[in-house]
């Protein structure tokens, strides 16, 4: 009964976050013009990170002993710093560095049950914190015998589906080709994006008018973590998390730092078409920046205007990325020999 209600508030939290954020940015485009676009100054929190882990107290201890003569437990605690809720089997906790049959280890991997929601920003502009949960492997003993001492490393690795979102306002005036001192924005130039927390970031966007009827949006997509990306498995309407990409690393697999773009989720513009999209949304990879060392990918797209939305005003573009993010933590261990009674040193 928990995971159905725990599924039905995580997917109206999705369907309706979006389209609260555009409302309130169509709302701030009213309040004035400034010589450069600003993206609002409402919207996300912001940040860089998406999935935070890191060990509980003494989970793993320090020191565990020998000859299967102490018991103990790896215990990692998830905490969302981002700003997408990540569903529930969307995330692969992992642990690696050790041999699971000398540590009696049953299984290596685990995952959520549960929603873990991400951090909010209300209208009033109060934050809720983003969930965190424990994921712990019990019941680990070390089953062989070592000489002194001996170190393991315990790694856990984390891999999870996320989702950043940037959102621009877009400059419509009735004239796209010439400024006229009515209008109450600039076509050409650069414009602010807001970005919601999460190790993507759209750091970059361009308008500029491509016809009568037409604005081009060029925008960068640029990884600002430290982690590794991977593709999810997307279909037209939505993105799920494969926990098997997650182990590809070569990028000959077609899965490693490869990203799904949409760009208008919410259907707010007549026609939307990108190129090396299909249409206005689609597989995208992104490729090492070589003064910043960054992952990166440059789209562009084409905004085609009805004879209806010609005006004078602002108007939100979103972008939405979905990934998969890998990272990992790391603690030594020392295995220490302990006499069991029978005679050994």
């Amino acid at each position: 009964m928990n995971s159905m209600k725990n599924k039905s508030v995580e997917k109206m939290r999705f369907q309706y976050v979006i389209p609260i954020f555009i409302l309130i940015l169509f709302l701030a485009s009213c309040t004035g013009v400034t010589q450069k676009e600003t993206s609002g100054g409402v919207t996300f929190i912001g940040g860089i990170n998406g999935l935070v882990f890191s060990f509980i107290e003494e989970s793993p201890p320090d020191i565990v002993y020998d000859n299967g003569q102490h018991t103990f437990s790896i215990g990692v605690k998830v905490k969302n710093n981002g700003e997408f809720d990540v569903p529930p089997n969307s995330l692969r906790i992992k642990v690696k560095g050790i041999n699971p049959l000398d540590f009696s280890l049953n299984t290596v991997t685990k995952t959520n049950n549960e929603v873990i929601f991400g951090k909010k920003k209300y209208p009033d502009g109060s934050i809720v914190p983003g969930y965190e949960i424990p994921i712990v492997f019990e019941n680990l003993k070390y089953t062989k015998q070592v000489l002194g001492d001996m170190p393991f490393p315990i790694i856990v690795e984390g891999c999870y589906l996320y989702r950043t979102v940037g959102i621009a306002r877009i400059c419509i005036t009735d004239n796209l080709l010439k400024k006229e001192e009515k209008d109450v924005c600039t076509v050409r130039g650069e414009k602010e994006v807001a970005n919601s927390g999460a190790p993507i970031q759209i750091t970059w966007l361009r308008e500029d008018p491509a016809g009568q009827n037409q604005l081009q949006v060029q925008f960068k997509i640029e990884h600002v973590g430290k982690g590794y990306i991977f593709a999810p498995e997307c279909s037209s309407s939505s993105c799920r998390f494969k926990g098997e990409n997650c182990d590809k690393d070569e990028i000959s697999s077609k899965v490693k730092n490869r990203v799904y773009v949409i760009v208008d989720q919410e259907g707010q513009w007549s026609r939307v078409s990108c190129i090396g999209l299909n249409g206005k949304q689609g597989y995208v990879d992104l490729f090492e920046d070589e003064n910043t060392g960054n992952e990166f990918a440059m789209i562009t797209c084409k905004l085609t205007l009805s004879n209806n939305e010609k005006g004078n005003y602002l108007k939100p573009l979103s972008i939405s990325v979905y990934y998969q993010y890998r990272d990992e933590i790391s603690k030594e261990i020392m295995v220490r020999h302990i006499e069991t009674g029978t005679g050994t040193v």
